[in-house]
């Protein structure tokens, strides 16, 4: 079945030589041969595959250009030869070939050319001329929907009312009315005369003087209103007598026609029987006109029947206002051109009906579209009687809204049930588009409409093309096709929905659409059913996109499946640089080269491209392996490198080949690629071919039936993972014939729907025993090596052990589950040797989760017998966490075919949750460090003690401690230290204990006293405490011994050693102690001092003097040291100077008292 274009203007597109581009399938993109056309460019716009007497030809439609003449060509598919069928162009016909529509059953076809005009005086009718060839190219031609010039006379006369119910503004619209119509119809067959009436009648001007004078305002600028009663039978009595006469140019073969325009009803009802009763045997067509409210009256609604012709509801218009008058015109101007023309309604219809614009061959019935009848609404056209009675079917009478809908534009017969249904699209309907489903009832031959579907987009052309398809082959249609080859949406040019047949209605399920990036394709330009391309029994379909890819033009193909038609195209062809609208038509249910296989014949511009189908190939793969699995000997080992000398196991690789496209009559010998591959997607290489790699590809020549290869496959080394099979895959191609010319067969292709790739798999022998069956015994505990507590702190972690051991045979996939608090977070896993593997896993609500599991797996694959590991878990303490006092924690292990030793598979862990704390103690500087007392005098001084409690930690409180401070009140039995009480800074409450103080023992022995005093405060939730300890200190009486004292308090802080962890250990921040050194002064006697000092250093100064005399101090005779000096001066200038220096030298050494000494 073949397809059209989405306008008129379509069969401009048309085609050149070039090669194509596709997608891997069942087309073979070498043309088997290319049609050259007679140098038109329309050549191609339609083409048809047409088989006679065993010989199949193309037919192809050209339509001409401008005035030229259209041909039918019938081409030799092989050569490419064609020439014009003869006949066709007897007639001018410039349009002959925009449509070819053929019928397979009956081996005919009809080639149209709608649109063809011939003049009727002033007019341009438009009909179609169409030529049906039958066994031996028999022509027979119709022109379809041709309407002949029939134009008669009419003789028209105005009765017009000129009573005095109405006023002048009223009556002066009804002679613009008559002014008007004779304007519009003034270059017709029409004549016309006027009589007004009252109570007597008056002619205004009569058939002669409108001869002469032509100008209807001039024929009425003179009429006066007369004013009076209303007499209409009497004025219609009266235009027979003496308007319709030959004296006044009434013509004798005219038709007669009266307009009668009435605000009333007729005063001269009496009179009504004699002049009604000559009217119709005039042959007066009477059509009454009534202004106004005056006919709501039964007797008013009789009178004007009884003056109107037959039916009265055809031939009356009563309208309430003057003002309306105008719009009658249409109405009016339809009534006299029907009358006019011929003696039916129809002629009118049928003047621009175009016939032959779509086309439905059946042996039942025939039909053509007719896109201009109505006014461009369109119609069908039922050909009956062998083609020689034509019957017209619209909807366009029964609705307002078909105006231009161009009804015919695309038709399609459609069998459903029994039932025969026509399709036929209306694509400009609204400017959405619809398609209009007829049923056909082939014994009254009566069209009923069934359904009506619509389009979505304006301007998509919706209903432009369609496509009716049996897809299963049982002579009954499953699937309507639609065309909308305008639509845009997401860079996409055009779409066609697939409707489906239900119930007789059709639903509209899926579209199918082109490349993406193809705005301007025009996809579903053409539409065609193909037959089975892929050898599933389902029909397959081709789409055309003749504006696609820079008007190059692209042939889509879709194949049908079990309900519809699959909605991603199989294959797409498009064109290379130079080809231009290809795909503007399509045909292909014919083999063309004599191979059994569907051909597709495609119209371009100027050529026409046969495209073969190639032969589809079933080829199912098998593999089987010798032995069946990887002995145990083969991969296990101790860990050393080796290299494989023999094969481990051997791989026989088998092809059964066979044609899905049975009745293929080629021969069957093709190259198939094959790609074996192992362990594919593996990072680390286990096994390998014998070429060293884990990947072999070879080319094999094939025939019908079994072939089968060998591989050998080889272990290079020690592998780890034993317990995962091998996976083999094998992928299998068509190795393209590169050197395949014009006219040699194409080749195969493999079946689309069959698998190219296969999988299978090579097990490990598993080392279980001789039973084949790996029972393994797990056993896991917690270790004591853990730690026995949980601190919670800044940056904590905790560290927890898991002793793991099989006991029994290997355990496969071995996997350890711990379940541990939320408030912790796993960082790491450590063990020798074993390798494991962990992570979290995930939870559905983590906000709401007090728990979460860490699944690992051991040793993977393979957790071997007799093994024992130690594994060490790392979390971090999440602070912000919520403990409660115990941490709890399960862990269980498990490993496949382990079913009798589970009791020990499973341990639990609780062990305590202490919060670290840094409360630190210390004391302040302004605490007393040193006071004195004098002895006798009675002084009383204020000594003060002050610590501080706080947190190391910044914006830290104080969890709930107890502060113990001891005080010394009495030190020896003259030294008291009188403290009531100790304050606190924040307030808090702090009480002095009377209890057993034997713990502050040591207190006592380092202030030598028993009489201490404790003090306990109370402190939780608060960053920093000062305690102060502020007494009077005094000595009683004079004390026994004056030694130094040093008096201390000391200040301890308690917690909850079972809730809480000092960060600190030990007492050197949990305990601060304050000093106060004491001293006692004696007053001393200052008299016995002064005596005693003044003696001794009388006695003193006399020694000193002694020894002075004694050494000659007080004798040395200075001036005559000097006179000597003076005399040896002068004796020095005779002697060397070094001489002289060192006499110098000599005499500085001298004791002053030398002289004295000599004498």
């Amino acid at each position: 079945m073949e397809a059209r274009c989405p306008s008129p203007a379509a069969y401009f597109l048309l085609s050149c030589l070039g090669f194509f581009l596709t997608q891997a399938s069942n087309i073979a993109t070498d043309p088997f041969s290319i049609i050259h056309g007679n140098g038109s460019i329309h050549f191609g716009h339609r083409v048809l595959q047409f088989r006679e007497h065993n010989t199949t030809w193309i037919i192809v439609g050209a339509p001409g250009e401008k005035n030229n003449t259209g041909k039918i060509f019938q081409c030799h598919p092989e050569n490419g030869s064609c020439k014009t069928i003869k006949g066709t162009d007897s007639v001018p016909t410039p349009h002959l070939g925009l449509t070819l529509e053929g019928d397979q059953a009956a081996s005919r076809f009809i080639a149209c050319g709608p649109g063809i005009p011939h003049q009727c005086e002033d007019s341009t009718f438009l009909h179609g001329l169409c030529y049906v060839f039958e066994s031996g190219l028999k022509m027979q031609e119709i022109t379809p929907g041709y309407q002949e010039c029939v134009k008669g006379k009419v003789d028209l006369v105005f009765l017009f009312d000129g009573s005095d119910s109405m006023t002048g503004d009223q009556f002066k619209s009804i002679t613009d009315f008559m002014i008007r119509v004779m304007d519009r119809l003034q270059n017709t067959t029409i004549q016309f005369a006027a009589v007004q009436f009252s109570q007597i009648a008056r002619t205004e001007f009569t058939f002669n003087k409108y001869q002469r004078v032509k100008d209807p305002r001039k024929l009425l600028e003179n009429v006066q209103h007369m004013r009076s009663l209303t007499f209409t039978f009497k004025a219609l009595q009266y235009v027979i007598k003496n308007i319709f006469t030959a004296s006044n140019g009434s013509r004798p073969d005219a038709k007669k026609v009266m307009i009668i325009i009435t605000d009333g009803e007729a005063n001269d009802g009496s009179l009504h029987s004699n002049a009604v009763q000559n009217a119709d045997k005039m042959g007066i067509f009477r059509y009454i006109i009534g202004l106004g409210s005056n006919f709501q009256s039964e007797s008013a609604k009789s009178s004007l029947n009884l003056l109107a012709s037959k039916p009265p509801s055809d031939h009356i218009k009563v309208l309430d206002s003057f003002d309306k008058l105008q719009t009658v015109f249409e109405e009016i101007q339809n009534k006299l051109f029907s009358i006019e023309g011929t003696s039916n309604a129809s002629s009118f219809v049928m003047e621009l009906s175009s016939g032959g614009f779509s086309a439905a061959l059946s042996p039942d019935l025939d039909v053509l579209g007719a896109v201009g009848a109505h006014n461009w609404a369109g119609g069908l056209i039922e050909l009956r009687d062998k083609l020689t009675q034509e019957n017209f079917i619209n909807i366009s009478s029964l609705s307002e809204d078909m105006e231009y809908a161009y009804l015919g534009y695309s038709l399609k017969l459609i069998r459903y049930q029994a039932q025969m249904l026509y399709a036929a699209g209306a694509p400009r309907y609204q400017y959405i588009g619809k398609v209009t489903l007829f049923a056909v009832n082939t014994t009254s031959q009566a069209w009923t409409i069934k359904q009506d579907i619509l389009g979505t987009q304006i301007g998509s052309y919706f209903g432009s093309e369609l496509c009716s398809v049996d897809l299963d082959g049982d002579q009954e249609t499953d699937v309507l096709l639609i065309a909308a080859p305008l639509y845009h949406e997401d860079r996409l040019g055009g779409r066609v929905h697939v409707c489906s047949l239900t119930q007789d209605m059709v639903s509209c399920h899926s579209v199918l659409s082109g490349e993406v990036g193809h705005p301007f394709a025009r996809f579903g330009a053409a539409i065609a059913t193909l037959a089975d391309l892929n050898g599933d029994g389902f029909t397959d379909i081709a789409i055309g996109a003749p504006l696609e890819n820079e008007s190059k033009g692209a042939v889509y193909i879709f194949h049908g499946q079990k309900g519809g038609v699959d909605s991603h195209y199989s294959q797409r062809i498009s064109g290379l640089p130079g080809l231009k609208y290809f795909g503007q038509s399509l045909h292909g249910l014919m083999d063309l080269d004599g191979d059994r296989l569907t051909d597709i014949t495609v119209g371009a511009s100027g050529q026409v491209v046969i495209l073969r189908s190639r032969p589809i190939l079933n080829v199912s793969t098998s593999m089987s392996f010798h032995p069946q699995e990887i002995l145990l000997k083969m991969f296990e080992c101790s860990g050393e490198v080796k290299r494989q000398q023999e094969p481990g196991n051997n791989i026989t690789l088998c092809f059964n080949s066979s044609y899905v496209t049975s009745a293929y009559l080629g021969h069957l010998s093709f190259n198939l690629t094959y790609r074996l591959e192992l362990d594919a997607n593996r990072m680390k290489i286990r096994v390998v071919f014998q070429n060293g790699k884990r990947v072999i590809t070879d080319t094999l020549l094939i025939s019908k039936g079994l072939t089968c290869v060998p591989q050998a496959i080889f272990l290079p080394s020690c592998i780890e993972d034993y317990v995962s099979a091998i996976k083999v895959s094998v992928n299998i191609s068509l190795q393209e014939d590169m050197d395949s010319s014009e006219g040699s067969a194409p080749s195969p292709i493999l079946n689309p729907l069959y698998n190219t790739t296969w999988y299978d798999e090579i097990p490990f022998e598993k080392n279980c025993g001789s039973d084949g069956i790996c029972e393994a015994d797990l056993k896991v505990t917690f270790d004591a090596s853990g730690d026995k507590q949980l601190i919670v702190k800044e940056s904590a972690t905790l560290n927890m052990r898991l002793n793991l051991g099989n006991n029994g045979e290997d355990a496969y996939s071995t996997k350890l589950l711990l379940n541990y608090p939320a408030g912790l977070s796993y960082r790491k896993v450590s063990v020798f040797k074993t390798m494991v593997d962990c992570a979290v896993l995930p939870e559905q609500d983590t906000t709401q989760a007090t728990s979460r599991n860490l699944s690992c797996n051991i040793a993977h694959p393979i957790f071997k017998r007799d093994t024992q590991t130690l594994l060490s878990f790392l979390f971090d303490v999440l602070g912000n966490s919520s403990w409660g006092d115990f941490l709890d924690m399960k862990t269980s292990v498990s490993s496949d075919y382990e079913d009798g030793t589970l009791l020990d598979n499973e341990a639990s862990l609780r062990i305590p949750v202490k919060y670290a704390i840094n409360v630190i103690g210390t004391g302040l500087e302004g605490s007393t460090k040193y006071v004195n007392f004098t002895v006798g005098n009675q002084e009383i001084k204020s000594v003060k003690h002050s610590y501080k409690v706080f947190m190391m930690e910044p914006n830290s409180l104080l969890p709930w401690v107890t502060v113990t401070i001891a005080v010394p009140v009495q030190f020896t039995t003259e030294l008291w230290w009188d403290v009531e009480n100790v304050t606190a800074d924040p307030h808090l409450p702090c009480h002095y204990i009377t209890e057993d103080k034997s713990y502050i023992l040591h207190i006592m022995r380092m202030n030598h006293t028993e009489n201490v005093k404790v003090f306990q405060c109370e402190v939780h939730e608060m960053n920093m405490t000062e305690f102060h300890i502020e007494g009077n200190m005094f000595i009683s009486k004079k004390p026994q011994s004056l030694s130094p004292l040093s008096i201390k308090t000391v200040l301890w802080i308690h917690f909850n050693t079972s809730r809480y962890i000092s960060m600190y250990p030990g007492e050197d921040f949990s305990l601060a102690q304050i000093t106060t050194k004491v001293e006692l002064i004696v007053p001393a006697d200052y008299f016995k001092i002064i005596l005693g000092s003044s003696v001794g250093g009388l006695v003193l100064l006399l020694i000193i003097i002694g020894i002075l005399c004694k050494v000659g101090f007080f004798n040395r005779k200075y001036k005559e040291k000097m006179t000597g000096d003076c005399n040896s001066d002068l004796n020095s200038n005779q002697k060397p100077k070094e001489e002289e220096s060192e006499k110098n030298e000599n005499e500085a050494e001298e004791p002053l008292n030398k002289d004295a000494r000599d004498e």
